[in-house]
């Protein structure tokens, strides 16, 4: 399991996807919900409303 390479807590497959899709594919930062939205300065119910988006297109990287 991949952990948020700013507060190191251990992510969930879902913040690993959001991570991966929001802050690049190439996984050089990955971060937790808590600290993605900080990192993109919006509410932590604006990351997961992207989560439900991308699940709800099929996307493979979220469950």
């Amino acid at each position: 399991m991949s952990r948020c390479q700013q507060c190191e807590r251990e992510m969930t497959t879902n913040e690993l996807g959001i991570s991966l899709r929001l802050m690049g594919r190439d996984g050089k930062i990955l971060l937790c919900r808590e600290c993605l939205a900080a990192r993109l300065q919006v509410p932590p119910e604006t990351i997961d409303k992207k989560i439900e988006q991308f699940k709800n297109q099929g996307c493979p990287l979220f469950v």
